[in-house]
Order: structure tokens, then sequence, then C-alpha cells
């Protein structure tokens, strides 16, 4: 016999450092790349589906010989901990039996 206690804790973090994706206009002159075919059309949707648009601007990057404008992606990453106790338990039953002898007369 027992019982059990579980303390879900669930909270946001970030990440130590930044993280860097392109500015919407970073994205158009990416777009404009692989439609040319100078770079993956397939990495580019990836990177546009897990990396929106940024919207402030930072620094560029040159691809291909273009700046590419980017800027910090601000990501919440979530920060999970569950906690189990468990209290185990006994019960002990002490039985007596008491036999009574009757002496025959």
């Amino acid at each position: 016999m027992g019982c059990s206690n579980t303390t879900p804790l669930g909270q946001a973090g970030v990440p130590s450092s930044p993280v860097y994706a392109p500015t919407a206009a970073g994205y158009s002159l990416l777009d404009g790349m692989a439609a040319a075919g100078t770079i993956s059309k397939t990495n580019l949707g990836i990177l546009e589906k897990y990396a929106p648009a940024t919207g402030a601007f930072v620094r560029n990057t040159v691809v291909n010989g273009v700046n590419i404008p980017y800027g910090v992606y601000t990501i919440v990453a979530p920060s999970f901990s569950k906690h189990l106790q468990l209290r185990p338990s006994a019960q002990t039953t002490i039985c007596r039996t008491r036999i009574n002898s009757a002496a025959a007369t």
C-alpha cells in the first residue's frame, strides 16, 4: 500500500545566445534566388516554416554575393519538470488466538 504525489512544473525559458533569421526583405531576396535555382527551394521552405521573418534588422550576411538582412528571432523554449514522490506504507495486523481448554469432569 502507499500513495504517490506528482508535481508538474512548466515554465518558459529563453536560449542563452540569440538565434537569427532573415527579415521579410531577406526572405524576398532568398525567394528570388530559389526561383533562379541558385539555392534549394526545399531548404528555404523549411527555413521559412520554422523560422518566420524577424521584424528588426540587425545586420547582413552574404549569400551568393547578395546581402541578406537578418535579425534576432525570439524563441520561447518551454522547460518542464515532473517530480514524482512515492510514499510507501505498510499495515500490520496482529492476531491473537485464545485457546480455551475446559477440563472434563
